[in-house]
C-alpha cells in the first residue's frame, strides 16, 4: 500500500539478453536467452519458485535456458504456465485436468516450480494449449493430454478420463500444416486434407452426426486443395482453390446455406443450386455471428442482421441472412 516506487529502479538480479517481458495479474516475466525470470503476485503460485500466497520481491529464475516462447493458458487463480526451451517444455501451474503433463490430476495436484514435460519426442514447432487441454506439434508429430471431457486429446476416451501425460495422436496422415482448436474441438490441416475431432453438438466436426469424435476424422466432401480454415463458435468456413465450404452451428444463418439449421457436414457456400452466389476470386474471409467475404466482384455478407450490420437495409431481431448477399455502394 505505502511501497510505490516514484523514480525508475534499474531491476538487478537478470541474466542475458532481454527478449520480452509479460506482465500478467501483477506478476511480472521477463524472458532472457539465459532463463525465465518472475516476480511480484505469488498468491497462486505462478512465479514458480515453490511456493504460494506470498509476494516475491526481486527476480527468480524460474526456468534455465533460452527461452523461446512463455503461454499463460487459464484465468488469475486457475492458469498453467508453459515454457519453451531448447531444452524442452516446462509447465507449472493449475493441474485440475492434468494438463501440466506429469502424470497428475485432480483438485490439489497444482504444481508450483516448473516441471520438465517427459514424453515428447523431436524438435517443438508449436504449443497450444485451450481449456486445460494442451496440444504441443513438434517434427514427429502432434502430442495432446489435459481435460478429455469431450474426447478431444483423440485418444478414444472422453468424459472422466483426463490424460495426465503426454499422447501422441494417431490416425493423421500427411505433414501437419496447422493446429486449430475451438472450444473442445480441434482441427487438423495436413497436405492430405482436414481432420477434426472433439465436441461436436453443434455437428463442427464434420462427419454427419452431432456426436461427439473421440478419435482423429478425415472431413470428407471438401473438393480442391484447401487455402485457408477459418473456425468461429464452432462454425467452420474452408476455403480451397474450387470454392468455399461451410458447416457446424448455423443459429444465425452464418453457415450461408438459407436455413438456421446447424449442419454436420461440410456444404459449398459460394455456388448453391448449380449457380454461382459469390462472385470472383475470395480474396479475405471475416467469420463471427455474421460472415464478410471479400472478392475481386466486391462484398458479400450474410448471418446475422439484429443491427444492420449485413448492409441489406434491415435491422431486427428476425432479419437475419440465411445466403450470401453483394453489399451494394449507396452515393449520397
Amino acid at each position: 500500500m505505502l511501497s510505490d516506487v516514484l523514480t525508475p529502479y534499474k531491476v538487478v538480479g537478470i541474466d542475458g539478453n532481454i527478449k520480452e517481458i509479460v506482465y500478467n495479474h501483477w506478476t511480472v516475466y521477463v524472458l532472457t536467452d539465459t532463463g525465465l525470470y518472475a516476480w511480484g503476485n505469488n498468491e497462486d503460485g505462478q512465479v514458480g519458485n515453490g511456493a504460494s500466497g506470498n509476494n516475491v520481491l526481486t527476480p527468480h529464475k524460474a526456468v534455465n535456458g533460452d527461452i523461446k516462447e512463455f503461454i499463460i493458458s487459464g484465468n488469475i487463480s486457475f492458469a498453467t504456465y508453459y515454457v519453451i526451451t531448447d531444452d524442452g517444455l516446462y509447465a507449472w501451474g493449475d493441474n485440475e485436468d492434468g494438463q501440466v503433463g506429469n502424470g497428475n490430476s485432480g483438485y490439489f495436484s497444482d504444481v508450483l516450480t516448473p516441471y520438465k514435460v517427459e514424453g515428447i519426442d523431436g524438435n517443438i514447432k508449436e504449443v497450444i494449449a485451450n481449456n486445460n487441454t494442451v496440444y504441443v506439434l513438434t517434427d514427429t508429430g502432434l502430442y495432446a493430454w489435459g481435460n478429455n471431457s469431450h474426447g478431444q486429446v483423440g485418444n478414444g476416451n472422453s468424459w472422466l478420463s483426463d490424460v495426465s501425460t503426454p499422447y501422441k495422436v494417431v490416425g493423421i496422415d500427411g505433414n501437419i500444416k496447422e493446429v486449430i482448436t475451438n472450444g473442445s474441438t480441434v482441427y487438423v490441416l495436413t497436405d492430405t486434407g482436414l481432420y477434426a475431432w472433439g465436441y461436436n453438438y453443434s455437428g463442427q466436426v464434420g462427419n454427419g452426426t452431432t456426436e461427439d469424435v473421440l478419435t482423429p476424422h478425415k472431413v470428407e466432401g471438401i473438393d480442391g486443395n484447401i487455402k485457408e480454415v477459418i473456425v468461429n463458435n464452432a462454425t467452420v468456413y474452408v476455403l480451397t482453390d474450387t470454392g468455399l465450404y461451410a458447416w457446424g452451428n448455423n443459429e444465425d444463418g452464418q453457415v450461408g446455406n438459407g436455413s438456421t439449421y446447424n449442419v454436420n457436414h461440410p456444404t459449398r457456400i459460394d455456388e448453391q443450386g448449380g449457380e454461382k452466389v459469390i462472385e470472383g476470386a475470395i480474396k479475405d474471409i471475416i467469420a463471427g455471428g455474421t460472415v464478410y467475404v471479400i472478392t475481386e466482384s466486391g462484398l458479400y455478407a450474410w448471418g446475422n442482421n439484429s443491427h444492420g450490420q449485413v448492409g441489406n437495409g434491415d435491422s431486427w431481431l428476425l432479419s437475419d441472412v440465411l445466403t450470401p448477399y453483394k453489399v451494394k455502394t449507396t452515393h449520397n
